[in-house]
């Protein structure tokens, strides 16, 4: 059985620093038939903006699994750890008798990251935390396991619970196998392009839950394999992330003026509701600040104010 949850059926939470889609019942977002898939109690697709974060709050008896898809997190907790975790990379939080940690983007540009909960299967153990780097070439055409609770097979973060946690790099054509069993439950999300699983098509973070299947076959649907990189890398650091990662054929200078750039990068609009973009110029939508998809009201992100825009490209 393979069930494709829409993106845009998820739920949804706007605080402004912190925009939130939650694949199952989480805080405000309340559906039965989406209470968690197996083991799994938690997959939220995370938008955190710059300078902003999580407060310190407290766990207990959880597995917290962070997948940085862009950007980076700082952690935080009451045992003294510290880290940052930078992205394609994944910390653990085993929350075990009780935890209180702060997660931060010290970043100057958005985080987006995938923060997922799975319930353990012991309980009362001594909390801890842990990262890893995972350079995405290991994963190319393949899935690497990131978290698990076989450690002397898999090499990976400890969780404690019979579960794994792996990824996979799939260019057009593409295809990773997954060998599973029938009562076990998987869940797919795939942050770029349209995959299949098992011939089943999804778009792009589209929840895939599977159960009752002996392995799952994911193809890549569209082309991961070029890239057009607009305004990155932006720091050393994500320039080294990018040298790991492809061959830069070209670099384009595109000389603008500061008046135009204002222009275009404060037209921006986005539904609050659905996640649709447009622009108020070069994609204005048919009712003036209406969403054509769900019919919500339009807003503009804190980050496409003039003020915001102007300091970005004096920074820049």
């Amino acid at each position: 059985m393979i069930d494709i949850r829409p993106f845009a059926t998820l739920g949804h939470a706007n605080h402004g620093w912190l925009d939130a889609r939650h694949h199952f019942s989480f805080a405000n977002y309340h559906d039965p038939d989406r209470m968690g898939w197996g083991s799994i109690r938690v997959w939220n697709d995370d938008t955190i903006a710059a300078q902003s974060g999580f407060p310190p709050h407290p766990h207990r008896d959880m597995e917290i699994i962070t997948f940085v898809r862009s950007g980076a997190i700082s952690h935080r907790d009451s045992l003294g750890n510290e880290g940052r975790t930078a992205a394609g990379d994944v910390q653990v939080m085993s929350a075990g008798t009780g935890i209180t940690h702060a997660e931060h983007n010290h970043e100057d540009e958005e985080t987006t990251l995938f923060q997922i909960w799975i319930i353990p299967d012991r309980t009362g153990e001594k909390p801890g935390w842990g990262q890893r780097v995972f350079p995405k070439a290991t994963r190319e055409g393949g899935f690497e396991v990131l978290a698990s609770d076989t450690l002397d097979t898999d090499g990976a973060l400890p969780i404690r619970t019979d579960a794994k946690v792996a990824a996979a790099t799939l260019a057009q054509g593409q295809t990773a196998t997954w060998t599973t069993t029938p009562e076990r439950h998987l869940y797919l999300v795939a942050p770029k392009g349209r995959v299949s699983v098992n011939g089943v098509e999804a778009q792009p973070r589209d929840g895939i839950a599977v159960t009752g299947e002996n392995e799952i076959v994911v193809e890549a649907l569209s082309n991961a394999d070029g890239f057009v990189l607009d305004g990155y890398p932006r720091n050393t650091e994500q320039a080294e992330y990018l040298a790991e990662m492809t061959a830069v054929d070209v670099v384009p200078l595109l000389q603008v003026s500061e008046g135009e750039l204002v222009r275009r990068l404060t037209g921006r609009r986005v539904c609050p509701e659905c996640g649709e973009t447009y622009h108020t110029e070069f994609e204005p939508p048919e009712q003036e600040g209406v969403c054509d998809e769900c019919g919500s009201e339009l807003t503009q992100r804190d980050d496409d104010t003039e003020e915001t825009v102007r300091e970005r490209i004096r920074v820049y």
